[in-house]
């Protein structure tokens, strides 16, 4: 992975772990009110101000849109607005239409969208090709012909649209991978602030006007984290010591001239890692939220804060715009509360929340405006104190709240009527030898569930959605002993549903290991040396060293591999079972479909002649009859021509897997057998394979599987894995050389097919 992104998902983790500490512990306001909201610090919305100021577009982090009128308070529309989640969003300098991004476009049916003000319907779609993931500036030209849009990662992650052909206007210039911010300069042009480039560009022609080579921007944290001026002429980042945070702390703020890349000031910013950045519009000041749901802004050429402003509900600032006239700051928190400032007053002028299709709005005054869905959501919640509010006007009248008369009580809000109803569809036993507990059940409720947490022996784990009907469905892996599970189910008005279990797993160790072996020599052309007695070296192998029950046919016909597949696919096999498959002899590889066969007793060996149907067996076949078996642990070991067109599913990166001096042997196991079910095999390679001379006992593949499998230092820790005689056969480079992969869509890549030592095992 680049290491540039690697480093923004590690500050972005750090940055949701510290809003969560700051969540959970935000005290409950005084006040006689409250938007009863639940925080959400994994929330990086995109918002922008009309330019008569009167409007607002809210994005939070979803495929909805929200359209708030400003001097009224009202929520005037939210709709699906995109398909995907909604990266960015604009208005068009005109006010007629306003401008959605997705935030991870993949695919040209992804699509930059207007929509209209006026009826809220699409009038122009850009097919935007497959340019990153994380979209962060979005402007128009003053003559709104041409559009400019770029994201942070990527390739080629700059776009100049030119809305009258609706066309993309070639840029010249090659940028590479080049994480950015982009804004309009004097003239035709528009300047990209880079990680790696910086440069302006005329956005007429995409012609190239000036390059920065020498400056490269730091981008750390989260996307809004950083932020250019609207003229391009600054940048302003967190920026730490040595590149580090102290204590996880911001030291300061670095303001940049992008030309130059010189740091012309630094503010002073203890408050968090990644806070919110952004520049007003005449670049003369910068506002900063924080984790605690401040907002200070500085005059950056005074390097003096201005004002500050907190709200004690906001949770953690996670957006900040101002308005066109400086006069208003918006915010955003992780609590999805909107609170409008001015200057002067440290009392919001409006706090905004909307759910489910309705509004709720608190003026400084004391006064709210809601419609009848909003009404709800002005609740007052003290400990296991929940009052609803009922009976108001729904003729949006702005009276005065009192909720004196109107107080209910639940010492427990489990109890409430309005929380969420859950009927279990699974039965947990409180002893159990699976290493997963499955927990199934219906949710319903006449709220909407807003969020489910699980917390598996203390520790919280993530939780699947509520699924397709109510649906829910979670699989906890659980550990030797004692194991606690607790579910809580919570609807957008903060009432809980929740369930307490307690499981203890004793893990069943115990594997019985089968293997069914084939070995062909008598061939219509003659014999082929090796097959039976490199099959049965490995027999006794398998057998003396490993445990097996070992079956060995040799010579047999297509009828009778058939039947044996099909009689051990329908075996009843334990949890931990294993079954090894293995055929050795001649491969056939068909010219007309390039589907490979095993040719068996008497078929033909020659290459200008294909044999009968009687005497080969598909790797088809073989492998759907292996898969319908009710094992969960397979290897088939292919040593013939051919047969690695068995499968060319390669494994992909898989963990090493010690026992390790903090693990016992059973842990050890137990661990191995916990990820099912697993289909794996070992081929000879793609083409012809050599049956080696007489006097080897076997072919050059199976003399290298026994020797791997006799192998004492794989075997010290009375674990062999699958892995390991891989890598073994490896190091030998034959020709061809052996596959190892796994077949099946249901194999689960985390499962293990291992041999446990005789001799060590017990």
């Amino acid at each position: 992975m680049n290491f540039h992104i690697s480093r923004h998902i590690f500050y972005n983790l750090i940055f949701c772990f510290v809003s969560l500490l700051f969540a959970s512990s935000a005290k409950i306001s005084a006040q006689p009110y409250k938007l009863l909201v639940t925080p959400n610090s994994m929330i990086i919305p995109s918002m922008d101000i009309s330019p008569d100021g009167d409007k607002l577009a809210v994005s939070w982090n979803s495929t909805h849109l929200e359209l708030w009128d400003l001097p009224s308070g009202k929520l005037l529309k939210s709709w699906k607005a995109q398909e995907k989640q909604i990266g960015l969003v604009a208005f068009q300098p005109d006010g007629k239409n306003l401008v959605t991004v997705p935030k991870f476009s993949s695919k040209s049916s992804d699509s930059l969208t207007f929509w209209s003000l006026i009826d809220f319907k699409p009038t122009i779609k850009l097919g935007m090709d497959s340019i990153g993931p994380v979209p962060n500036s979005l402007f128009f030209s003053p003559d709104q012909r041409y559009l400019i849009h770029c994201t942070s990662f990527g390739m080629n992650n700059v776009i100049d649209w030119d809305l009258t052909t609706k066309k993309k206007v070639p840029l010249q210039t090659p940028f590479g991978r080049n994480d950015c911010l982009c804004a309009l300069i004097e003239g035709k042009g528009f300047r990209v602030a880079g990680s790696r480039v910086s440069f302006d560009m005329d956005y007429t022609n995409g012609e190239a006007i000036e390059q920065y080579p020498d400056v490269k921007l730091s981008m750390i944290g989260r996307m809004n984290s950083q932020c250019i001026s609207s003229n391009g002429k600054y940048y302003a980042s967190p920026e730490r010591i040595d590149g580090m945070a102290s204590n996880d702390k911001t030291t300061w703020i670095g303001i940049k001239e992008v030309v130059t890349g010189k740091t012309i000031k630094k503010l002073p910013s203890n408050t968090s890692e990644s806070p919110s950045l952004t520049f007003s519009p005449d670049g003369n000041l910068l506002a900063v939220g924080d984790l605690n749901g401040e907002t200070s802004v500085w005059d950056i050429a005074l390097e003096k804060i201005l004002y500050s402003v907190k709200h004690p509900l906001a949770g953690n600032i996670v957006g900040i715009r101002f308005s066109s006239d400086q006069k208003t700051l918006i915010t955003l928190g992780g609590n999805k509360l909107i609170n409008v400032w001015t200057p002067d007053d440290n009392t919001p002028a409006l706090s905004l929340y909307a759910f489910g299709g309705g509004y709720a709005t608190l003026a400084s005054n004391g006064k709210y405006s809601a419609d009848a869905k909003g009404l709800k959501l002005l609740e007052k919640k003290s400990g296991t104190d929940y009052t609803p509010l009922t009976n108001f006007d729904n003729n949006l009248k702005p009276e005065l709240l009192d909720i004196k008369s109107l107080r209910k009580t639940f010492a427990d809000l489990n109890k409430h009527p309005d929380a969420p109803y859950i009927e279990w569809l699974s039965t947990l036993q409180p002893n159990t030898n699976e290493p997963f507990a499955t927990i199934k059940a219906t949710v319903k409720g006449k709220i909407e569930l807003s969020g489910i947490k699980t917390l598996l022996n203390n520790i919280e784990v993530e939780s699947k959605g509520i699924l397709n009907g109510g649906q829910f469905e979670i699989s906890l892996p659980l550990k030797k002993g004692m194991n606690t599970i607790y579910l809580e189910f919570s609807n957008e008005f903060g009432l809980t549903r929740s369930r307490n279990l307690t499981i203890e797993y004793s893990p069943d160790l115990a594997v019985k290991y089968q293997a069914l072996l084939f070995a062909v020599e008598d061939y219509a052309s003659g014999k082929i040396p090796n097959s039976i007695d490199g099959a049965s070296a490995l027999a006794k192998i398998l057998t003396e060293n490993y445990g097996f029950e070992v079956t060995l046919i040799k010579n047999p016909s297509a009828f009778e591999v058939k039947s044996l597949l099909r009689k051990y696919r329908k075996k009843i096999y334990g949890t931990n079972d294993h079954l090894l498959v293995y055929f050795t002899g001649h491969g056939f590889l068909s010219s007309k479909d390039s589907t490979g066969y095993i040719v068996l007793k008497d078929g033909n060996t020659t290459d200008d002649v294909e044999p009968t149907d009687s005497t080969i067996i598909s790797h088809t076949i073989i492998g759907e009859e292996l898969l319908a078996s009710k094992c969960n642990h397979v290897l088939l070991i292919l040593d013939a021509c051919h047969s690695s067109y068995f499968g060319d599913a390669k494994f992909l990166s898989r963990p090493e897997r010690h026992p390790g001096k903090e693990r016992t042997y059973e842990e050890y196991v137990s661990d191995l057998l916990r990820n099912t079910p697993g289909y794996f095999y070992i081929t000879a390679g793609f083409g012809r394979v050599s049956s080696g001379d007489s006097s080897e006992k076997a072919s050059p593949f199976t003399k290298l599987l026994l020797d791997n499998l006799k192998n004492d230092s794989f075997q010290e820790d009375g674990i062999v894995l699958l892995d390991e005689i891989f890598g073994g056969m490896q190091k030998s480079k034959i020709n061809p050389s052996p596959r190892l992969g796994f077949f099946g869509n249901k194999c689960n890549l985390d499962a293990e097919f291992f041999f446990t030592v005789k001799t060590l095992g017990k």
